[in-house]
This record gives C-alpha cells, structure tokens and sequence, in this order.
C-alpha cells in the first residue's frame, strides 16, 4: 500500500513548474547611466509585452520580492504596472531584473493528469473498500466500478484547478556601452 502515495509524490513532482530562471543584471540604482547610453534600447514595446499583458517583474530597488500585475502603459524607458485595489506602479526599464509575461494555464493538461490520478486512487481505494468483506467479489468490483466514476471527475476537476500559471520569460534590452 505503500506504493501509492509513492506513485502520488511522483506524479505531482513530474507536473511541477520549473521556476528556475537567470535574472538578468540590471544597472546599479541610484547610479549615472554609462556613456553612450541610448535609452531607446530599453524600449519594451515589440518584445511581447503591451497594455493589458499580465507581468511578473523583478525591480530590486522597488521590492525584494517578484510582482505580479498588469501593465497599465507602456513608454519607452518605463513600464505603468496596474496592481490590486486600483495601485499603479511607474517602473524605469533600467530598474528591471527579470520580465515575465503570462502564457495562462495549461488546465488541459492538468485536468488529464488530474483524471488519472482519480482514476487509479479511486479504483483502488473504491475495489479495497467495496471488497473488503464481500466473498463472491463482486463487492470489489462493484467498488472499484463506484471509485472511477467518482475519482475521475474529482481529480480532473482538482487538476485543473491547481493548474499553474505559466511564464514566458522576456529578454531585457541592455543599456550601450
């Protein structure tokens, strides 16, 4: 019995978002930009990014922790971020670490994944239950029949809704020089 919750683990770690990305440097706060700096190379717009997308960014100087929120304007050195409860957040391009920009959740794939679960954990648990003082065995089946059909639709349902979000990373234009 032992090997579900095993199987389990198993399953929910091959379905884990990768989180792992490399922030891109960005110029020292407070710093003077460098010689021949040309702002228009930080310049957002064309890079996937637009009024309306959903952004993950990283802007040290503004909060250790990674935010999340939609970009309410774009200019060509700084991003407008639309926070919760009506906050706007004017961000310089310089200031950015890392961009991420929402590509939804993969709720299919989760929701399929989540059905298999379901289904294996309610056949088992459902034949184990229906089974367990039955002689002529169609108690187990019986059971096993009833956990599928009530396994399958909650894991799916489950699977979808814990779904992640995923990111596309954008690459961060660099100042010259």
């Amino acid at each position: 019995m032992r090997t579900i919750p095993a199987a389990l683990l198993l399953l929910a770690c091959a379905f884990a978002p990768a989180a792992a990305q490399t922030p891109v440097p960005a110029p020292a706060p407070g710093s003077a930009p460098p010689s021949g700096y040309d702002a228009s190379r930080n310049d957002l717009r064309g890079m996937g990014v637009g009024e309306g997308s959903r952004v993950r960014l990283t802007a040290p100087v503004i909060s250790p922790d990674p935010m999340v929120g939609r970009v309410a304007g774009l200019t060509r050195d700084s991003l407008l971020l639309g926070r919760g409860g009506g906050a706007r957040l004017q961000i310089e391009t310089r200031q950015l670490r890392s961009l991420s920009v929402s590509a939804g959740h993969n709720r299919w794939t989760w929701a399929l994944a989540g059905a298999g679960v379901g289904l294996l954990v309610g056949g088992v648990a459902g034949g184990t239950a229906g089974g367990h003082a039955d002689t002529s065995g169609f108690g187990g089946l019986a059971g096993f029949i009833a956990g599928v059909l009530v396994g399958t639709p909650v894991g799916a349902g489950v699977g979808a809704a814990v779904a992640p979000e995923r990111w596309t990373p954008v690459p961060l234009p660099h100042p010259a020089g």
